[in-house]
């Protein structure tokens, strides 16, 4: 038996999608300015949107619209990965370059 979608179905889903993309948009700013603890927590605030599921008994609009949606989230995704993974590798570097530097002065010391 296939799901009917109703309006109300609909509009629903839209407006969960809506949150999805807008908690997408703040971790994205947030991970651009760094703010790693917000992301964190936007994160955990996403995972509890609840979507929808099953959407292959919607119509081709409507699963056009849902999937051009999703990978703008997605895409978004790919974009704090990236920046989250830039800013660990700045980090790891700056902690390098201390021990490097901490080493040095050990060395030195001992002349």
């Amino acid at each position: 038996m296939e799901d009917i979608l109703t309006e109300n179905d609909l509009e629903k889903l839209r407006a969960r999608i809506d949150e999805l993309y807008s908690c997408s948009e703040r971790m994205l700013q947030a991970a651009k300015q760094g703010a790693w603890e917000e992301v964190t927590q936007l994160e955990n605030e996403r995972k509890n949107i609840e979507l929808l599921p099953n959407i292959t008994s919607y119509d081709d609009e409507i699963k056009s619209e849902i999937q051009q949606r999703l990978q703008s989230v997605l895409d978004m995704n790919k974009q704090v990965m990236y920046l989250a993974t830039d800013a660990r590798d700045v980090l790891a570097n700056k902690l390098a370059a201390l021990k490097n530097g901490s080493n040095a002065a050990a060395q030195y010391k001992k002349f």
